[in-house]
């Protein structure tokens, strides 16, 4: 993994740190350039498995598809589980009834990003 963080990289690092959930696995980092990619291609969310995971296994050679999902869905509910919970509905836009998929989870992150114009230019 490149050590080089992007503008872009470091921003969805600093909302889900400002959510209380460290970012110190893979499992995150996957999460968090999910989000960069996201902001940089938004109709990948549209095509979760056929776009985002192949350009996330790109990015991490030494993953597997099985390994991807399953590191996203933990991150997914690390976030949920750890977050501080005004925090997560600031961000979210709602208070949580249900879990929310990965996919909905990073739009939610995505959106909140770009309706405070916290994405750099």
């Amino acid at each position: 993994e490149c050590m080089y963080k992007s503008p872009a990289h470091k921003a969805a690092e600093a909302v889900v740190r400002s959510m209380g959930v460290t970012c110190v696995n893979i499992s995150m980092r996957q999460f968090i350039y999910a989000l960069e990619l996201l902001h940089q291609e938004p109709d990948m969310i549209h095509s979760i498995t056929t776009k985002l995971h192949p350009a996330l296994l790109a990015f991490y050679p030494d993953s597997t598809t099985d390994a991807m999902e399953r590191n996203l869905r933990w991150a997914r509910d690390s976030i949920l589980k750890r977050a501080d919970p005004e925090r997560l509905r600031q961000v979210v836009g709602f208070t949580l009834r249900i879990t929310p998929s990965v996919g909905d989870l990073l739009d939610a992150i995505n959106y909140y990003m770009e309706r405070e114009a916290l994405w750099p230019d």
